[in-house]
């Protein structure tokens, strides 16, 4: 026995399965905030007479682990993906770098916290 790509789809074929997309929470565009935010960011360090290189950005991101894929197989005779709970177990970390890109700051990790919307 070989393991293949070519076996896996032909295996997945020759037993009518077909993927689908999980799906999860939608994200909404904000474009139009983004752009008035840059128009104040601007304003505010021309009045202030801020320099480029005294401007930071962060960013705070959730890295999940034990996320299950986007992607599954199932049967042709299963309409639906089988529901189960999402894993939200994950870290948080924070990237921040200057807005000229000369310096960067190693990212914090926060595993359990206490409070864990202690950033929002």
């Amino acid at each position: 026995f070989k393991a293949s790509r070519g076996w896996t789809e032909n295996f997945k074929r020759g037993r009518i399965f077909h993927s689908v997309v999980r799906h999860g929470e939608a994200v909404s565009s904000e474009a139009k905030a983004a752009e008035a935010f840059a128009m104040e960011l601007q304003k505010l360090m021309a009045s202030e007479c801020y320099l480029l290189k005294q401007v930071f950005n962060c960013v705070e991101m959730e890295l999940f682990w034990k996320k299950m894929p986007k992607r599954t197989h199932i049967t042709e005779e299963e309409k639906a993906v089988p529901s189960c709970k999402p894993m939200k177990d994950g870290l948080t970390l924070l990237f921040c770098a200057k807005a000229i890109g000369d310096f960067k700051v190693k990212p914090p990790l926060v595993y359990h916290s206490k409070y864990p919307r202690a950033f929002k």
